[in-house]
């Protein structure tokens, strides 16, 4: 049961979020609470905002629900953040809140070199809902 494998194991979470998004915070409170609540060690946080942007160029809005990256779910810059969190937090296991496809499951546990989950797939009932 894939509960039972974050049980005592130090976690990371993270989660992608569109500016729009106004209760991304709740969110992650929430993969936080319910990886403890499963019995694992937080270890760390990682957010990546998309619409929310220090670059010069122009953004889309009809694309801030999109990933950075189709592959990975988060941009280059965010992903190195999220290597070396996971390794200076010892990270055994990364949560990732939103859905992920399988492929971006390995690629980003191949990239991390870390088992990876997502929240709302893999350790949760329901997520529609942080009121």
């Amino acid at each position: 049961m894939i509960q039972k494998s974050i049980t005592g194991k130090r976690c990371t979470a993270g989660g992608f979020f569109s500016s729009k998004d106004n209760e991304h915070l709740q969110k992650m409170e929430l993969t936080i609470k319910g990886i403890q609540e499963l019995g694992a060690i937080h270890s760390g946080t990682i957010l990546q905002r998309r619409g929310v942007s220090r670059s010069s160029k122009p953004g889309g809005s009809k694309v801030m629900d999109q990933p950075m990256n189709t592959k990975f779910l988060f941009s280059k810059g965010k992903l190195e953040e999220l290597k070396t969190l996971t390794e200076s937090e010892k990270t055994e296991i990364v949560v990732i809140f939103n859905p992920l496809t399988q492929n971006q499951k390995q690629s980003l546990s191949r990239l991390l070199d870390l088992p990876v989950l997502s929240y709302s797939d893999d350790l949760c009932v329901s997520t529609q809902s942080t009121k």
